[in-house]
């Protein structure tokens, strides 16, 4: 699934965590021919998920996180609003590494997801 991203999501520059097997995937997907050109990259991790997703909640918590209208919003938001007690964390992680890739200041003060 991570290939097709990659490869037909052209404006997006796609992080792979640096952690647990991130290394490997890392390399293996640098190793690709049809990956070439792509853009992704590698994202240092060096704390737990609660930490990590600190800097974009209290920019949540601002109002200052918008979200794209989309069929995925209702499981995003009963994620987030179970994080991080909740069974699920994955969309909360990814957020996480979009943030660490690209800071927590935007162009108009507003991030989109």
């Amino acid at each position: 699934m991570l290939l097709h991203y990659i490869k037909n999501e052209t404006r997006t520059e796609h992080g792979i965590e640096l952690s647990a097997n991130g290394h490997a995937i890392l390399q293996d997907l640098r190793q690709m021919p049809q990956l070439r050109g792509k853009k992704f990259r590698g994202v240092k991790v060096d704390s737990n998920k609660l930490t990590r997703a600190l800097p974009w909640i209290a920019l949540a918590e601002e109002g200052r996180v918008r979200l794209v209208a989309g069929r995925w919003n209702e499981e995003f938001i009963q994620e987030a609003c179970s994080f991080p007690h909740g069974q699920h964390d994955d969309q909360i992680d990814a957020v996480s590494v979009a943030v660490a890739m690209h800071g927590t200041n935007s162009r108009n003060g507003f991030w989109r997801f």
